[in-house]
């Protein structure tokens, strides 16, 4: 996009889309961390879950 905006002479486009661009990809970086982290914390609740099971099973024994 900005490639073809500055071979129309708009320069003022090429640099708004080299902004967005970047912005775009810290926004995607962000979201990734987030996932990163969603995933991790439901690992933690699996495992978690998985202990409690096997402890409630263990009191009935």
């Amino acid at each position: 996009m900005a490639q073809r905006a500055l071979t129309q002479g708009r320069e003022d486009l090429a640099r708004a889309a080299l902004h967005r661009k970047v912005a775009a990809k810290k926004d995607a970086e962000t979201l990734k961390a987030q996932l990163k982290q969603l995933s991790d914390l439901q690992l933690t609740l699996e495992q978690n879950q998985t202990l409690a099971q096997r402890q409630s099973l263990q009191s009935y024994v």
